[in-house]
């Protein structure tokens, strides 16, 4: 399973509702990947991955949580593989939607993988990235 967490003023509650291109994005992703977007400022829908002032910090801004049911990036339990495949989605976010379409700006991007090893444990792993970051031609140059 995976969440994307978009952190910053995008989600906060002051903000207006979805564009409608904005929610016509979200239905496809939601089509494609098999997932859910929830706009939250709720700690308690991630008790799980943050501590309590992890959690205060994080949903003082609001966002927005993606969830996927399923995502095939190849190897999923080595750490290598799920950070090229976390900074590949936080680079498209950024790149095809949240820095054009987007009404919304935003602070940083935070993928989380949530997968098991076997019936009796699961293992989580976080990667974020700040806005200014996906900027940058070293993070472009790692994808290719």
């Amino acid at each position: 399973m995976l969440f994307l967490i978009l952190t910053g003023c995008m989600a906060n509650p002051e903000q207006p509702p979805l564009t409608t291109l904005e929610k016509a994005y979200f239905s496809q992703m939601a089509q494609q990947c098999c997932c859910s977007v929830v706009r939250s400022v709720n700690p308690r829908d991630n008790d799980i991955f943050f501590s309590k002032a992890e959690k205060s910090d994080l949903f003082s801004k609001g966002s927005y949580i993606i969830e996927m049911d399923r995502l095939h990036v190849g190897v999923l339990d080595k750490k290598d593989s799920l950070q090229k495949a976390s900074r590949q989605i936080a680079k498209k976010l950024h790149k095809q939607v949240l820095g054009k379409a987007f009404a919304y700006s935003y602070d940083e991007i935070t993928v989380i993988y949530t997968y098991r090893y076997n019936e009796a444990s699961m293992s989580h792993a976080v990667f974020t990235y700040l806005n200014k970051e996906l900027e940058t031609n070293k993070l472009n140059q790692s994808l290719h």
